[in-house]
């Protein structure tokens, strides 16, 4: 059974007064008696549903791995430090951060403007940045769970998630845990959330729709939602400006794959807004969607919040010093300095070297440099720290292809979207190998799923087509390709597949618009050059077949295929 809780915890804590209750437990203020100011101090007392042995086994493991996590959070200086945690009580003894709950300043009928909207987003962003850096959601992010500290208005995350998820832990038929509700608050979590499969960017959706509830007045159970997308309706009638509604749309998005990946991206257009005034972000921000889906990676770059820990004196903390040095890493690979980038990456890691996003983050950037094997080992390290990493399996899996392994790179893969089946990138991954090794059946199913996972998943439309176009199945080829020119109309590869699949067809017209618009999206397209002289071939135009060649030999001089073609077609003319 749970002990009831004494009135001195520990020998040291005394309870003053209780703060609040609820169906999980106890809140109390409390002081410590062994400090020679006595300060204040939050005491929480856990109550799991269940009170058999074996659950109460299972969720003090849990409740003691989650009070470690907490304690290495409170590096941070806007999350209230862990005291000291009980685990035969399940009780957690936390910092007091006196001040109010965010919940005093956003109320219903009372909007808030845009200059304090975005001072709340300024103030969260790092503090959220720091949790995604540690592999932490936070799961409750709602206006009762920020709290504004009296003495600077700084603003602190409270009351985690996972805690509740210990509260209400039941056991299933063959003994493994499972929460029996999922941890958050009805109008604060997105889809993915209420499907019992939170990420890291779920915390984005929360704050971002707390600052519309702030914009508008409205409680967050009273936003509307468009039928079709699942996303918020709130812009009617209210006085925004465009620039800030993007980032707050594009943080709300029902769709976890539309949504900012990291709270730094967020962070990184409110810079922009704020250095450049009234700009257009909307175009910028569909640029970065197309760019994410482009990204084999999925979500690599969470950064630490530095801005606001440099001006507290953090850095007399090593693990805070080394997210600054993960910060700076992750901005040198935005800018393509990986060198640089890795270096800052090992300095990082000798403080901190169980960090596993920046063991991936460092992979991304040795990906880049085609330094596969290091690739491979900096992933590895990643798993070690977190064996359920699926970013992590998929980095290796697309290490290992790279290195010829392609029969074990399928194996990674699809562990990766056994804990994450809506791993669409993973799932694309996959069949890309399979591709490879010929096996175009199993390949077009990977690419089904990944679309079935992401509708709009332009890669996994193209690649669709290819393995169609393998197949010989060349009016579903087509099909395929119409979808990925339909999502996004400026990427040349489905161009150029689908003018192969007419060409298949005799449709040669057609096909040869299709590599004219294919070369124009990019120049250098020789491939694009190649089979337009093919198509030219097929029609009997050998001139324009030639000069076709030509131009693909021009851009790549070792091109075999169309240096042989060119060498038979200029023998056929020369005969005749």
């Amino acid at each position: 059974m749970v002990k009831k809780l004494e009135k001195i915890i520990g020998e040291r804590y005394q309870i003053l007064k209780e703060l609040g209750r609820g169906a999980f437990g106890q809140t109390y203020l409390a002081q410590d008696l062994q400090q020679p100011t006595q300060p204040k101090c939050v005491v929480k007392h856990l109550k799991p549903q269940a009170s058999d042995e074996l659950t109460l086994k299972e969720a003090k493991r849990l409740f003691v791995s989650e009070a470690e996590v907490l304690g290495k959070l409170s590096d941070s200086p806007q999350i209230p430090s862990l005291i000291a945690y009980y685990g035969d009580n399940f009780c957690l003894v936390q910092e007091f951060v006196d001040g109010h709950d965010l919940s005093k300043e956003i109320r219903v009928g009372h909007p808030l403007n845009e200059e304090q909207i975005i001072a709340i987003l300024n103030n969260l962003l790092p503090v959220l940045s720091f949790i995604h850096q540690n592999n932490v959601i936070h799961r409750d992010i709602k206006p009762s769970n920020i709290r504004r500290a009296k003495k600077d208005g700084s603003l602190f995350l409270i009351d985690f998630g996972a805690v509740k998820e210990i509260k209400t832990l039941v056991l299933t038929g063959d003994g493994q845990p499972k929460p029996s509700i999922v941890a958050g608050t009805q109008g604060y979590m997105p889809p993915e959330q209420l499907r019992g499969r939170p990420r890291l960017n779920s915390d984005i959706y929360a704050l971002g729709v707390i600052c519309i509830e702030a914009l508008t007045g409205k409680a967050a159970t009273q936003l509307e939602e468009d039928p079709e997308t699942g996303d918020l309706k709130w812009r009617e009638g209210l006085e925004v400006s465009e620039e800030l509604a993007e980032i707050l749309e594009t943080m709300t998005r029902a769709d976890f794959g539309e949504r900012y990946q990291s709270a730094e991206a967020v962070i990184k257009d409110l810079e922009d807004l704020n250095k450049t005034g009234k700009t257009d972000l909307k175009e910028r921000i569909k640029q970065k969607k197309r760019d994410r889906a482009g990204k084999k990676w999925y979500s690599w770059l969470p950064l630490g919040g530095v801005a606001v820990m440099v001006g507290l004196g953090i850095f007399l903390f090593p693990t805070i010093r080394a997210v600054y040095l993960f910060n700076k890493a992750n901005g040198l690979v935005r800018e393509g300095e990986y060198r640089d980038a890795i270096a800052l990456y090992d300095k990082g890691l000798e403080k901190y070297a169980s960090s596993a996003q920046a063991w991936l983050n460092r992979g991304f950037a040795l990906a880049q440099l085609r330094r596969f094997e290091e690739q491979l080992s900096s992933c590895d390290q990643a798993l070690e720290f977190n064996p359920e990493f699926v970013e992590a399996l998929n980095c290796k899996g697309l290490a290992l292809d790279e290195l010829g392994r392609n029969e074990e790179a399928i194996t990674f893969f699809e562990q990766a979207v056994q804990l994450d089946r809506d791993f669409y990138q993973a799932w694309n991954n996959q069949g890309e190998v399979l591709m490879e090794l010929k096996r175009q059946e199993e390949a077009l199913e990977a690419f089904d799923r990944a679309k079935l996972y992401d509708p709009d998943y332009l890669f996994a439309w193209n690649n669709r087509g290819n393995a169609l176009f393998q197949l010989e199945r060349y009016a579903e080829a087509i099909a395929a390709y119409d979808e990925a020119i339909e999502i996004n109309p400026e990427y040349p590869y489905p161009w150029n597949g689908r003018g192969n699949a007419r060409r298949k067809l005799g449709r040669y017209e057609k096909a040869i618009a299709d590599y004219d618009q294919a070369i124009e999206l990019k120049s250098n397209f020789y491939e694009a050059w190649y089979n337009k002289g093919l198509t030219f071939l097929a029609m009997d135009e050998k001139e324009k077949a030639l000069a076709a060649f030509d131009e693909a030999v021009q851009i790549k001089p070792d091109y075999q295929a169309a240096i042989n073609l060119r060498s038979k077609l200029r023998d056929n003319l020369s005969d005749q």
